[in-house]
């Protein structure tokens, strides 16, 4: 977060007139996500949910005749996946789920032909995360409208689809742990 992904990107798009692909910054995903516990209930499927994304964002870049500009990678999403192991959001079988998944999207839509890594010091990511002043990514959550609770909900039922579509061997022990949760 922060370290300059959508201000490169449209520096790139103005300056090559290529097609810009950027993920939603607020989605039911996250508030799930980003909700009191959301991690270790929802970091599993949410793995799942944003390979989706990006297998739909790969897809529409390779229809259109310019070169495309994507601001997040298969890559990431391991990075994402082996945090959330790290932290206990994904158990090691979890992950091994998640990391077939994600290896079976990169074989499935074609390969990057340029990835630039951005880095920034701690304090300058802070820095930049304080001046957007998102919520969710101060880990609060805004006060939702009924829309935005109905969403997650439907969010919450898609991601346990997804479990059971892509790791049925862990869908009854998901589906135990993810009933407790109260969308808030």
């Amino acid at each position: 977060l922060g370290a300059g992904k959508t201000t490169m990107s449209c520096h790139l798009q103005k300056w090559t007139q290529c097609v810009k692909y950027l993920e939603r910054t607020d989605s039911a995903g996250l508030n799930l996500l980003y909700a009191q516990g959301g991690k270790q209930i929802f970091g599993f499927p949410f793995q799942f949910d944003v390979g989706k994304d990006r297998e739909n964002i790969l897809r529409a870049a390779e229809g259109v005749p310019k070169s495309a500009i994507l601001d997040r990678t298969w890559q990431e999403d391991l990075l994402f996946a082996e945090n959330f192991r790290d932290i206990g959001a994904l158990t090691e079988r979890q992950f091994d789920y998640v990391h077939r998944f994600v290896m079976e999207g990169v074989t499935r839509n074609k390969s990057l032909d340029i990835i630039i890594s951005l880095e920034a010091s701690d304090s300058t990511l802070k820095e930049r995360v304080d001046e957007r002043n998102r919520a969710i990514e101060k880990g609060r959550i805004k006060k939702l409208s009924e829309d935005e609770r109905k969403e997650m909900v439907l969010k919450r039922d898609e991601m346990l689809n997804y479990v059971r579509m892509h790791a049925a061997g862990e869908f009854d022990s998901y589906r135990a742990r993810q009933s407790g949760f109260e969308i808030p």
